[in-house]
């Protein structure tokens, strides 16, 4: 007689992990700014990474966190400092204090500051994400979703990229300013601020935030946003329209007046196009 050995199914937890330079990140494990090595002990002072798993999602808290230098390869002369390997996951990138990422080596490589597939960053109003790179700012595959925090990208060759998806603005309260810049010190022109397969999205509420452009990395001058045509554009700013727009910014910053013109036309040009409409005028302007 044969008797069936019944064992006991055990969930095995999914191995998930992400790189930040050559130093490998799984759930639980702190990484102190300039350490070489992670802890499971949450650092009592100064900046760090912390990552956290659910499931084959990863949450990567970045807390006045500091980086620079060569990040992982990924490919052949291809380099990542944060380097989230493909699972077909959700990697999001929760922001805490002032953060920073500086993508630089081997001039004959390519040097980017995060690679993802499905990639989130949000935080608060008050937080900030800023990237340097000597080559590319964030690569991500299906979406590059930005729901909240200030982020500012400056590579010399493509601030943020979106290979099969869009860029998505979650627009909220916790959502601050982004600019995406593009040096554009290649031969080639294959430089922009910003290369999204699907174009960029807004979602959310309030509906407040516009998006200006500029064919020049210094955002000067500055011009209505084309969809369109996104990869003629080295410089994107998007930006919540302020209260009190009828108020000159107080500032002798030439690019902060020239933006609160632009975003003053666009609310101006919204408010007779909705007028014109709603009382059957000429719509033409």
């Amino acid at each position: 007689m044969l008797v069936a050995l019944l064992l006991p199914t055990v969930a095995l937890a999914a191995d998930v992990y992400l790189y930040i330079g050559d130093i490998i990140m799984r759930d639980g494990d702190y990484l102190a700014n300039g350490a070489s090595a992670t802890t499971k002990t949450k650092p009592t002072s100064g900046g760090y990474a912390y990552l956290e798993a659910d499931g084959w999602d990863l949450h990567l808290t970045l807390h006045n966190f500091s980086y620079t230098g060569n990040g992982r390869y990924y490919d052949t002369d291809s380099r990542a400092v944060i380097n989230c390997p493909e699972f077909d996951s959700e990697f999001t990138i929760h922001l805490e204090g002032d953060n920073y990422i500086c993508a630089e080596g081997n001039p004959d490589e390519y040097h980017l500051a995060i690679l993802g597939d499905l990639d989130f960053i949000d935080g608060s109003v008050n937080d900030s994400l800023t990237i340097e790179s000597s080559e590319g700012g964030i690569s991500a595959k299906r979406q590059l979703r930005i729901s909240g925090g200030n982020v500012e990208i400056t590579a010399r060759h493509i601030a943020a990229e979106v290979t099969k998806g869009d860029l998505r603005i979650e627009q909220s309260d916790k959502l601050g300013t982004i600019i995406l810049r593009s040096t554009n010190q290649r031969t080639d022109r294959s430089c922009y601020a910003l290369h999204a397969a699907k174009g960029v999205m807004k979602a959310g509420t309030p509906d407040e935030w516009i998006i200006v452009a500029s064919e020049s990395s210094s955002g000067s001058p500055l011009e209505t946003f084309d969809s369109a045509d996104l990869e003629k554009y080295d410089y994107i700013k998007i930006v919540r329209v302020p209260n009190g727009i009828h108020e000159l910014p107080k500032t002798g910053d030439e690019s902060d007046i020239m933006l609160w013109l632009s975003l003053a036309m666009t609310s101006m040009a919204a408010l007779v196009l909705i007028a014109r409409k709603k009382y059957n005028t000429d719509t033409s302007m």
